[in-house]
């Protein structure tokens, strides 16, 4: 079976984050547009768009009443962007704050042959190429 998505808006809550006490406070959230909307393409390369598109990878596929999320998770610094290794080090020594942000993307999953409501979730998560959680 071959499976089609598409979508248009990645959703980020960020989250202070310690090396010691890991995950605090909820100080940001945002969405952007990723230039993933038009035709639906097919899973696999809906899941390397969204790795192109948001520079991020280790997306895993998560799904609850008939919504379905990729989602990941990234390091920021103070500015949004990624962490150098310096920044890092600090970080680890407890000197400096950094930032963990969680990115979705909601997708539209379809195909001729079923309506979304009798997708298996294994089944879609591997044709994705992805974990499901």
């Amino acid at each position: 079976m071959e499976l089609f998505a598409s979508s248009s808006t990645l959703f980020v809550d960020v989250y202070e984050d310690s090396y010691e006490e890991g995950e605090l406070g909820h100080v940001n959230s945002y969405e952007t547009n990723v230039r993933l909307h038009g035709p639906a393409v097919p899973l696999p390369e809906f899941v390397k768009l969204l790795e192109k598109e948001t520079g991020h990878q280790g997306w895993v596929l998560f799904t609850a009443n008939g919504v379905w999320e990729f989602t990941t998770d990234w390091m920021e610094n103070e500015d949004g962007d990624e962490p150098s290794a310096r920044e890092m080090e600090a970080w680890r020594r407890g000197e400096q704050m950094l930032f963990v942000a969680h990115g979705v993307v909601r997708a539209q999953i379809t195909t001729e042959e079923i309506t979304p409501d009798n997708f298996d979730e294994r089944e879609v998560a591997n044709i994705a190429g992805v974990e499901l959680v």
